[in-house]
């Protein structure tokens, strides 16, 4: 996908466009933020954290790129300022939402759950339900998947969990069994 979307929320407008080569440096900071807290409370020397930090992100960027090919990979910008990205992935009758993250000073106002929302009705109306995997400490991504109105299953041998949503339209029942085996 080549083109800008704008994505319309009662937080305000949302522009996506696709990630590119030059984004790396941003990505690697917004990853950074975002993995690099337990490490420094750790007390782990700064040289080491870097390194572990570039490693991961290395290997996460590679392991998207493998595993969904033909995903949708954007950078999200808000009020003229780049603030976050978000991956998803057509799986034809979902979408899933691979990866999204918000650089930490744009956080807890209310931006997450508006584009989530969004996206899912987006999506929706071109008849997919939504589809997230969650690591099962990550409480406050839960917290608002189960806000959004996402069904959520069991933990898996991985510790994740993996929610579903699907649209008035599509549901049919299909919420209400996602959790089940």
């Amino acid at each position: 996908m080549s083109t800008l979307r704008t994505l319309r929320t009662p937080r305000g407008d949302f522009i996506f466009r696709p990630e590119r080569a030059g984004d790396e440096g941003f990505l690697f900071e917004l990853f950074a933020a975002h993995n690099g807290l337990m490490l420094r409370r750790a007390g782990l020397p700064a040289a080491m954290i870097e390194n572990l930090l570039q490693a991961q992100f290395r290997s996460q960027t590679t392991t998207y790129r493998k595993m969904y090919p033909d995903a949708i990979y954007s950078i999200i910008a808000f009020e003229g300022e780049e603030i976050g990205r978000f991956i998803e992935h057509d799986e034809t009758d979902v979408v899933c939402f691979v990866d999204f993250l918000i650089a930490p000073q744009h956080q807890a106002r209310g931006l997450g759950p508006a584009i989530t929302r969004a996206l899912m009705e987006q999506w929706g109306a071109r008849g997919r339900g939504t589809r997230v995997e969650v690591m099962v400490n990550n409480e406050p991504c839960l917290k608002m998947c189960r806000k959004l109105g996402f069904t959520e299953g069991k933990p898996d041998e991985r510790a994740y969990v993996e929610l579903h949503w699907y649209p008035p339209h599509l549901a049919a029942g299909r919420n209400s069994k996602a959790d089940k085996p």
